[in-house]
């Protein structure tokens, strides 16, 4: 594995080195495998589309590390996607694509998993980001946690391959000093440790099988304005056009919310008059924007 750590990357090789400690104590054997701290820089992302010096420098670091190690390298995680999009916006839809071109660049070339970490939206519903993010890769994984620290790990909105359902792990996190300053003040590290799976266990010859998933009101309006969003993002990938002056109709927004319930195990919404009362809620909280009426009405995001 290459861990592209662009926040704190002192505290990364602590929790691996301590990982790796506990996991020894433990009787595992690790001498088959390898974790490659990679510190940057690492920005994915020219205006151009074309890959920058930083891309190239990840995929030679990569196909030596292989080398060095006689192994093939699996996966890179690159943690973040906001630190290595930059000078890109990760809310803006030609910007995000150019960044998911560069993943899958750096897919062919070392024939690796390629994720990039990145954070929740302020209201923690789905990820920060241009729609576009989600539209252009193969799979979105979510990791939630409460304030005791406990936590799952879970499909998200996006799963192409394989089966969702047995995307659900439990963690919590523990902390473990690892030694003291200068100042004589104790050094720790936070790492995640798993949790019995109690009932939560999948059977594998139930592959049609989905995780449940909440169906409140408010799931429904933030999942509304999440499709809202990937529809309007992916016709401006496709059409290049402003993602503001991009308007969807009543039924567009409805066939997508409704294609998105479908992954998600979710019952169709039938009643149309439900769509229009969510489209309602998200123009009266300045979400998006409402002109014309009846068969010409539309709405368009504000932002």
């Amino acid at each position: 594995m290459i861990y592209v750590a662009l926040e704190n990357s002192e505290d990364v090789e602590r929790r691996v080195a301590t990982w790796c400690d506990i996991m020894e104590k433990a009787g595992r054997d690790l001498s088959g495998g390898a974790f490659v701290v990679y510190r940057g820089p690492c920005s994915l992302f020219d205006s151009s589309g074309k890959p920058t010096q930083d891309e190239r420098d990840l995929i030679r670091v990569a196909n030596m590390a292989a080398a060095h190690y006689n192994l093939p390298v699996a996966m890179i995680v690159i943690d973040t996607l906001a630190q290595s999009i930059m000078p890109g916006n990760d809310n803006d839809a030609k910007d995000a694509g150019i960044y998911t071109a560069a993943m899958q660049r750096i897919v062919a070339a070392t024939g690796a998993n390629v994720t990039a970490l990145a954070h929740p939206t302020k209201s923690g519903e789905g990820v920060r980001g241009s729609g576009a993010l989600q539209a252009n890769v193969d799979t979105v994984i979510e990791i939630v946690r409460d304030c005791r620290g406990f936590g799952t790990i879970k499909a998200g909105s996006k799963f192409r391959i394989g089966n969702p359902a047995k995307v659900n792990f439990r963690y919590r996190l523990r902390s473990h000093a690892v030694g003291v300053d200068d100042d004589g003040d104790e050094i720790s590290v936070v790492l995640a440790e798993d949790l019995p799976e109690l009932d939560l266990a999948v059977d594998d010859t139930q592959d049609d099988e989905v995780p449940p998933s909440t169906d409140t009101p408010a799931d429904k309006l933030a999942a509304t304005l999440r499709v809202f969003k990937e529809r309007v993002e992916g016709i401006a990938t496709d059409t290049g056009e402003t993602v503001g002056k991009i308007g969807l109709s009543k039924k567009m927004v409805l066939d997508a919310l409704n294609a998105d319930r479908k992954r998600r195990g979710l019952a169709e919404i039938k009643d149309p008059t439900v769509v229009t009362r969510l489209l309602g809620r998200l123009v009266e909280s300045g979400e998006i924007v409402k002109s014309g009426d009846n068969r010409r009405t539309e709405y368009k995001l504000s932002r």
